[in-house]
């Protein structure tokens, strides 16, 4: 897979574990973008599994809302759950879409708004996190972390096409890194500005692969080309516009807050690289393109309030 030069530079994260490196194992590892596994890129519209934890840096974050419900009279407990993707860039924070973030749910004709209540002293309660999953099915087999802080972008707007579609999320315990769960790297500012049209990318995540049809039971991969911003009824700059001409190959419900890598070589290895964020699309199963919160645009916000310590890595 050859991407182009834009893909010169990527970040290398501080990850707390100490100076040891990759050559000390996984669980000891301080850079960036690794993978243990053969990666198998191939769809997630039209759909085909990925090579089991080909894609490290990959989280599957789980909202669950329990609360108290009276209709006509009666008492009823409501729970409401709702899935979307996410990228580990260090040792306790993971990348996502702001829309991820659940503020209220609707039951019948009613919007409950999301708040702490009998069955949940915060909001960061109702969220888990699983590192190192490949099934759903076999959720146990992952890692599971409890949430510590969210932060949402404070200049996120949902009705205007989404606009600044970024999210932190922090945990309460440092992740225990192991070739199932590796950080990605995150681009470096002297690239990333403009990705040229026609760059291969990919996404993954768990959305819907055929119409019609639950999410599927193992993590998904796509490969995808970026379009001219045009493409996407002129989406701004920080954003991504991204799809194939050629296949139904495109992100849909379940892929949400997800990454969207670029591969390139560092240290004599094949990073990836987490390029976007899923964040909407103009149809499921069309050959329109979907549009990715550009990460390049967020690094100083991103710096900011995750407490990385980034440095060049040529």
């Amino acid at each position: 897979m050859i991407f182009l030069n834009i893909l010169s530079w990527v970040l290398i994260l501080n990850l707390v574990h100490g100076k040891n490196s990759c050559t000390n194992g996984p669980s000891n590892c301080v850079e960036c973008g690794l993978s243990y596994s053969k990666r198998n890129v191939l769809r997630i519209i039209g759909g085909a599994e990925a090579e089991p934890h080909s894609w490290p840096s990959m989280a599957f974050i789980q909202f669950k809302y329990i609360f108290y419900y009276t209709y006509k009279g009666r008492y009823f407990t409501i729970t409401h759950t709702s899935l979307f993707g996410g990228t580990v860039i260090s040792s306790n924070t993971i990348l996502t879409a702001a829309h991820c973030i659940v503020k209220s749910v609707k039951i019948l004709d009613d919007v409950i708004k999301v708040e702490p209540n009998t069955f949940y002293a915060s909001v960061e309660a109702m969220y888990t996190v699983y590192l190192g999953l490949h099934k759903i099915s076999d959720i146990d087999s992952g890692k599971s972390y409890k949430v510590k802080s969210i932060m949402i972008h404070p200049n996120y707007n949902e009705t205007d096409n989404f606009l600044h579609d970024i999210a932190l999320i922090k945990l309460e315990n440092n992740i225990d890194f192991d070739e199932k769960i590796q950080p990605a790297c995150l681009p470096d500012k002297n690239f990333g500005r403009n990705i040229k049209e026609g760059t291969r990318l990919v996404a993954a995540g768990w959305g819907v692969v055929e119409m019609n049809q639950a999410m599927p039971d193992g993590l998904q991969n796509v490969e995808l080309r970026s379009f001219a911003n045009k493409r996407c009824q002129n989406i701004k700059n920080n954003k991504i516009c991204a799809g194939n001409d050629k296949d139904l190959k495109n992100t849909c419900q379940g892929d949400s807050g997800g990454p969207l890598y670029a591969i390139r070589n560092v240290n004599k290895g094949r990073r990836h690289v987490v390029v976007g964020i899923t964040s909407y699309g103009y149809g499921c199963f069309s050959k329109l393109p979907s549009v990715y919160t550009k990460t390049y645009s967020y690094l100083d916000w991103i710096k900011k309030n995750s407490g990385l310590n980034i440095k060049k890595k040529s």
